[in-house]
């Protein structure tokens, strides 16, 4: 299977896009937008590791992202960066080799640097910021497998 950013892109709008055809509801509590987001991305990564259990990459990146939690309080984009940082490194424990973690720490901050550019100056065209959210998480992750199909959506 390809890695393919419309996959996330899907994802996140039935959530996040009330004017989305598959809709869903937004999110009524932090907990429960961290599961969706957390769903979105494992659901995403599932296409460059099929065998991995998808479950963990969930739960890391739940149990990384704080949303604004007032004990952790630190950027969204530095929060969204480290779960998406936690979520590729539970693939690493499930998934064996062929995974290039060199690179791991370089990725996140630049992801960390593009979401902070898109979080400062969001467009109020919300599958506009949806599309450009879902392209950083892709360029962040296409390579980190060495025989990643990557699909440009």
């Amino acid at each position: 299977m390809a890695l393919a950013e419309a996959t996330l892109l899907e994802r996140l709008r039935r959530f996040s896009d009330v004017d989305h055809a598959q809709f869903s509801g937004e999110p009524t509590t932090e907990d429960e937008a961290r599961h969706r987001w957390a769903a979105a991305f494992a659901d995403y990564v599932s296409a460059i590791a099929p065998s991995v259990g998808t479950a963990f990459v969930a739960q890391a990146f739940h149990d990384t992202l704080q949303l604004g939690n007032a004990m952790v309080a630190q950027p969204p984009e530095s929060d969204f960066a480290a779960a998406w940082s936690a979520g590729m490194t539970a693939i690493t424990g499930i998934a064996g080799g062929g995974w290039d973690f060199a690179m791991l720490a370089v990725r996140e901050t630049a992801l960390r640097a593009v979401l902070g550019g898109l979080f400062a100056a969001p467009t109020a065209n919300t599958s506009a910021r949806l599309s450009a959210i879902a392209g950083a998480f892709h360029v962040a992750t296409t390579g980190m497998k060495s025989a990643t199909n990557v699909v440009y959506s």
